[in-house]
């Protein structure tokens, strides 16, 4: 019975491996359900409003830029709650405390969102130079204002979504749990496996997910906060797939350039998966490590 109650409980309450066993697929279930309806319900607006264009692209299997929104709203209405219940009731704890505390969210939110862009710009602009990359124009005025303001929601749910998911609740209990090393290590690989539906997916994508997984775990801990990786989760997947139209986790970039890959190996680039598998986007994440470690310690000299 005592060996039993160690496997189960810690700390008077369900061991946090449990918790998470538990979480994920309730993830998947909620986020299914909640998806499908609205992505029926998006189907039904698009018919009764007569938009035959739409219409024709949803009976044809592509994810247009309406249902990617329809989609993110339902994670947004669905996870954030499910979230709530499982740190309320199984852990015992606000939602507060799973990384949203005030002190010095502002700044933390600056750098994620300067991190993310500079780094993608940088990945740009060694590509054009390198000639991996052409630019072959800019997408029309209208098509970009439309592209921006969308995607600007999109992927401020998705950084915020996934951030509360993987780093706050499932990171954080694997570490009560576990121990930091063992939980940064199986967080990250959940994250990556995570996106192994995804198109063109392969083991340098999977590498690249895990280590900016490690790298979201090792900001969240630096800063006690989760307002730094989501930031960075933001304006990295904005920058890559919208400002500069390189394919996101593998789902081609709607953005505001029209580009070209020019034959460079897709080790280098990460070729249709984008620069997560290819080594340009690895040096870019080792190099935020680094960026972190010297912001918190700048941040700790200043509090001495």
């Amino acid at each position: 019975m005592d060996i039993l109650k160690r496997v189960l409980l810690k700390d008077g309450r369900l061991h946090p491996l449990w918790r998470v066993l538990l979480y994920m697929p309730a993830y998947l279930a909620v986020l299914l359900v909640f998806a499908t309806f609205a992505l029926i319900v998006y189907g039904i607006v698009v018919s009764v409003l007569g938009n035959s264009g739409e219409i024709n692209h949803l009976m044809a299997g592509e994810i247009t830029t309406g249902a990617k929104l329809a989609y993110e709203l339902a994670s947004l209405a669905s996870i954030v709650p499910l979230t709530w219940l499982f740190r309320y009731f199984l852990d015992g704890q606000s939602f507060v405390s799973l990384g949203f505390r005030r002190r010095g969210c502002l700044a933390d939110t600056v750098l994620g969102v300067a991190l993310g862009f500079v780094l993608m710009a940088i990945i740009f602009g060694v590509e054009i130079a390198a000639g991996w990359l052409r630019v072959d124009g800019l997408v029309a005025l209208p098509t970009a204002v439309v592209t921006v303001l969308a995607y600007l929601v999109i992927y401020l749910i998705v950084g915020f979504i996934e951030e509360l998911s993987f780093r706050g609740y499932i990171f954080g209990n694997l570490r009560d749990g576990f121990g930091p090393i063992v939980a940064v290590i199986l967080a990250s690989l959940i994250f990556g496996v995570a996106h192994a539906g995804n198109p063109n997916f392969g083991p340098v994508a999977l590498f690249n997910i895990a280590l900016v997984g490690m790298f979201f775990c090792y900001a969240y801990v630096a800063t006690n906060n989760l307002w730094l990786p989501i930031a960075y989760h933001f304006s990295w997947n904005y920058c890559q797939g919208t400002i500069f139209s390189f394919p996101v986790s593998g789902i081609s970039g709607e953005g505001l350039f029209i580009t070209s890959l020019t034959g460079a190996p897709d080790w280098i680039t990460g070729g249709n998966f984008g620069p997560e598998a290819g080594l340009l986007g690895t040096i870019a994440i080792l190099a935020s490590f680094g960026v972190v470690w010297a912001w918190t310690r700048m941040r700790a000299r200043g509090h001495a």
